[in-house]
């Protein structure tokens, strides 16, 4: 089971630019611990901290739900790359799942206005 909480459309990118994993990591790393306690403590508030606006729209308090419900507890295993498209930057994480049988790769968006604010998450 996959889940996918898009702001920015595509998933693949054939033009991606390879940027800097550690670079984004500096940033990143804060913000995706805070998400995933977020999860595992059921904690909205935590988990869309860093969301810009429309990330904030999209994904309410039910639908967090049902990401609790897909994924269970969570914990992050570190960066495994990093990219940029059409001005969003994109860390994708390993991670483990309680609710997958399987590592998931954890992808959060950053916004393209360079506020560090999330644009987008998904997981598979």
């Amino acid at each position: 089971m996959s889940g996918l909480i898009l702001v920015l459309a595509g998933c693949t990118a054939p033009n991606a630019e390879k940027v800097s994993a550690d670079e984004v990591k500096a940033y990143a790393d804060a913000v995706v611990d805070k998400m995933l306690a977020g999860i595992n403590e059921k904690d909205y508030a935590k988990f869309s901290g860093d969301f810009d606006q429309q990330m904030k729209d999209a994904v309410t308090e039910a639908k967090f739900g049902e990401i609790y419900n897909q994924l269970g507890e969570c914990e992050s295993k570190g960066i495994i790359s990093a990219d940029k498209y059409q001005g969003y930057t994109r860390a994708y994480y390993k991670g483990k799942s309680s609710g997958m049988s399987r590592d998931v790769t954890f992808t959060i968006v950053f916004s393209a206005s360079g506020d560090k604010k999330v644009s987008g998450f998904f997981y598979k």
